[in-house]
């Protein structure tokens, strides 16, 4: 399809191959690339974008945008649709400009465009949303059009509806009900009741209701059709932790939902969970099933408290014991058969690189964000090099694939369980090993580091060998690393701290000595 046209910009349709050059940090020798170019953003809308193509054919012209500058075709930033429109017309939106581009009208100059060209191809209804303090993200959905409808405590959520326009006939509208990030059951300005994108929220809360009533559609709708069927009003339950789906505890039963329809994360857990002993602690399975497109998984509660939330209430021993624990249960994950439980993780952890390239590529891009130098980069390649030649030999496992505190139940002064294994993955237990020598050793107050340190130097001089040695170890932790720290340079409002530790960590870990690992591993080797 053709460019879209405004007074400064051009958005141009990316194609599929334009979005896999994209990926690999090179530009094509086309397009010239602003510095900056492509943000962490772009790279996670460019996968998105890819992830639908592969699920729906090409869907342009309801995909990814690349913004570039009139007057020297240089690339700035990105604006799209997430999918496209669902069977009633709507669609979800997000933006985002490099930070040298910020500040100049070029967002709302290009979300106004593209508004206008979703009314003109038959949409519906356009959804946004922007953390309740990103003032600019806010003014930018505004000045397209765009009404604050609803907020939470974390997040604004913005909109703008055509209820007269009728819905375009898409592939996504007649093969069944499309569940963007952000949901609503009335035609806007009209709403009754709104559901916030479930895939942003870290902490629990109340469900967003408004006019007492429930969306009776998304994965709210879907939690309390399911809750009623044991007569449970889930306006009366809590709403749990989340980061990538919707949870909701009541006094006896945790329901997770899928935010979005056709998603295979759960139940496939679902399945993977049945095979983890009893040692492990998870919950029981009551129920699981698709419903209106969402898989959801029903379990007995637990009596507990998430560790993380509890974490800053115990102890130095109280903090080394649920380390130790942690660990002693994940040993029984690492011990379940690898050839049972394949079918049921991931192919890949999304933490992870690939490919050596893959590698390199992220590590070019945080040169160009400057948060390494090329000397710094060389020396984390030079490790990923010793990485990527230990890896064939060493034994694979199930891993837990996030073992940290908020996957963690705390009940009576004990870990009693390991929740969430949407991320398990077979692979070295290096992966799960890293999680827990960086509690100990990573960045931080030493006096909260040091008490742990003993207890971790036991676990990782026990389990070093079997997880491939230092490089191993090393490597995965560099890259994620890498992951983590891209994430925040594209979050609309980053973490400080989590930015300044992984960057620290990648530093030092440059210098090829070991990092922050080095006393650990120079005492055990």
């Amino acid at each position: 399809m053709d460019d879209l046209l405004t007074e400064r910009l051009v958005l141009h349709p990316m194609s599929i191959a334009e979005a896999e050059q994209l990926l690999t940090g090179e530009p094509d020798g086309v397009v010239r690339w602003a510095t900056g170019y492509p943000t962490g953003g772009d790279l996670v809308a460019a996968r998105r974008f890819l992830g639908v193509c592969a699920r729906m054919g090409d869907i342009q012209p309801f995909g990814t945008y690349e913004i570039r500058c009139r007057d020297d075709g240089s690339a700035i930033g990105g604006l799209g649709f997430h999918e496209p429109p669902d069977r009633n017309g709507r669609v979800t939106i997000g933006f985002g400009l490099t930070r040298a581009a910020r500040g100049r009208g070029y967002a709302s100059e290009a979300l106004r465009a593209l508004v206008l060209f979703a009314r003109e191809h038959g949409v519906t209804r356009v959804d946004g949303d922007a953390d309740r303090g990103n003032l600019a993200s806010r003014h930018v959905m505004a000045a397209a059009g765009m009404s604050l409808i609803a907020e939470d405590e974390r997040l604004a959520y913005f909109s703008i509806a055509w209820p007269d326009v009728p819905a375009p006939r898409t592939p996504a509208a007649s093969s069944g009900p499309h569940q963007a990030p952000l949901k609503g059951t009335g035609k806007a300005p009209q709403l009754v009741a709104m559901e916030p994108p479930l895939l942003n929220l870290r902490s629990g809360s109340a469900s967003v209701v408004v006019n007492g009533k429930i969306s009776s559609s998304g994965p709210q709708g879907v939690a309390a059709e399911i809750l009623r069927r044991y007569d449970v009003d889930l306006t009366r339950a809590q709403r749990g932790r989340g980061w990538t789906n919707a949870t909701w505890l009541t006094d006896e039963l945790a329901i997770r939902v899928a935010p979005k329809p056709q998603q295979s994360d759960l139940l496939r857990e679902a399945r993977l969970v049945r095979l983890l002993p009893p040692e492990v602690g998870c919950p029981t399975i009551v129920e699981a099933g698709v419903l209106h497109g969402h898989e959801w998984v029903l379990t007995r509660r637990l009596a507990g408290e998430n560790l993380e939330e509890i974490w800053p209430s115990l102890d130095h021993t109280a903090r080394a014991e649920a380390i130790e624990q942690m660990w002693e249960r994940a040993r029984h994950i690492h011990g379940v058969d690898v050839v049972a439980a394949a079918p049921h993780t991931r192919s890949r952890s999304p933490f992870f690189p690939g490919s050596v390239q893959e590698a390199r590529a992220t590590l070019d891009r945080l040169i160009v964000a400057n948060e390494l130098t090329t000397a710094q980069a060389r020396g984390l390649s030079e490790a990923l090099d010793r990485f990527w030649a230990a890896l064939p030999g060493v034994p694979k496992a199930l891993n837990h694939g996030d073992l940290c505190t908020p996957n963690t139940l705390w009940h009576s002064g004990r870990v009693i369980a390991l929740l969430d294994f949407e991320f398990a993955v077979i692979a070295p237990i290096a992966i799960d090993l890293n999680e827990v020598v960086k509690t100990a050793f990573g960045p931080g107050d030493p006096a909260e580091r040091a008490p742990l340190q003993d207890v971790v130097h036991r676990i990782a001089a026990a389990s070093l060998d079997a997880a491939g040695g230092p490089d191993v170890l090393i490597g995965y932790s560099i890259m994620l690393e890498m992951w983590l720290l891209e994430n925040e340079l594209a979050a609309e409002a980053p973490n400080a701290t989590e930015r300044a530790a992984s960057a620290a960590m990648l530093t030092a870990f440059a210098t090829g000595d070991g990092g922050y690992f080095a006393p650990l591993l120079d005492d055990i080797l």
